[in-house]
């Protein structure tokens, strides 16, 4: 999927309110243990949950909603996708 991203030269970013440790032991787990495995792109931590607010993914308990956005290139959101924290995703099904 990456070399897709690459082929029209999209830049994909991972963002979660979660710290880099998490990420680091995020990453470092398989899928098939509940990690996410080696990634091709950086992933962000917004700790202070300022980019989630902005975004209107912050729930009001703190938590943040599981969201793929298409940002172009001025930084106008093209589309959005938000799920609720129940609801399991596959992000090769983000929005078209």
């Amino acid at each position: 999927m990456q070399k897709e991203f690459d082929d029209r030269g999209v830049q994909v970013l991972g963002l979660s309110i979660d710290t880099e440790h998490v990420h680091k032991a995020w990453k470092n787990t398989p899928q098939d243990k509940g990690g996410i495995g080696p990634m091709s792109h950086p992933l962000l931590a917004d700790v202070k949950k300022e980019v989630s607010d902005a975004y209107g993914c912050l729930l009001d308990n703190g938590l943040a909603l599981r969201a793929v956005y298409i940002i172009d290139k001025e930084g106008i959101v093209r589309s959005e996708m938000k799920n609720d924290l129940p609801l399991g995703r596959n992000v090769e099904d983000g929005p078209v």
